[in-house]
């Protein structure tokens, strides 16, 4: 991410109902949903969390076979 000159910072997911472990994650800024799922699935991850400053986050899947697709 650093390479693309994105500003990102470090971040961990948690479960608030403790169901399952957390994982580390990456917040970045200014990536497109689709460029963030080809992001993603270099590091092997299903979907991506996008959304704008005035909006709401969405989750997207970002599986190899699929299409781009916003998650309901």
């Amino acid at each position: 991410l650093a390479s693309l000159g994105l500003p990102f910072c470090d971040g961990f997911g948690r479960d608030p109902e403790g169901q399952w472990l957390g994982e580390p994650s990456l917040f970045v800024l200014n990536l497109e949903p689709a460029a963030a799922c080809a992001v993603g699935r270099r590091w092997e991850q299903h979907a991506i969390v996008a959304g704008t400053i005035d909006g709401i986050a969405r989750l997207w899947r970002c599986d190899d076979d699929a299409d781009l697709t916003e998650s309901t």
